[in-house]
């Protein structure tokens, strides 16, 4: 091995560099043919984190697609659990309302409270109507 040395024959290595630049570029036309959606997916999945409406929709939509009567059981189960946490956050969100306003406007006429409860309860309910109707436009039911 030694004489084989100073006879002057080598070992061929590849670069680093370029090898790193190959076989990424393999890796990634090795995913495109396996999964052609799956860097598409995880880009949108980083683009906003999912509503409990969304969910609610996505098990419903498994719901719809499943012929197993146990596996629709409890989906339907999830839906129910969903519904309940939508209507806990929507509740809490009120009320978080409910105590920025009583703390703002404590020495305020009742009449004057009801209207800025008001204005809240419709600041808030636009906001989500725009969020849902930017959703729908994209695409994203």
């Amino acid at each position: 091995m030694i004489r084989d040395y100073l006879k002057g024959k080598r070992v061929h290595y590849y670069k680093p560099f370029q090898t790193l630049f190959v076989l990424a570029a393999l890796y990634i036309m090795g995913v495109q043919l396996i999964d052609p959606a799956a860097i598409k997916l995880s880009e949108k999945e980083m683009e906003e984190e999912p509503t409990i409406a969304s969910l609610m929709d996505d098990i419903k939509y498994q719901q719809e697609q499943t012929s197993d009567s146990c596996t629709k059981y409890y989906l339907g189960q999830s839906i129910t659990y969903a519904d309940s946490a939508q209507w806990a956050q929507t509740h809490s969100l009120s009320e978080s309302i409910q105590a920025q306003i009583d703390a703002k406007f404590s020495n305020q006429d009742p009449n004057e409270l009801k209207k800025e409860i008001s204005k809240q309860i419709k600041k808030e309910l636009k906001q989500k109507i725009k969020a849902k109707t930017a959703r729908l436009m994209t695409g994203e039911v």
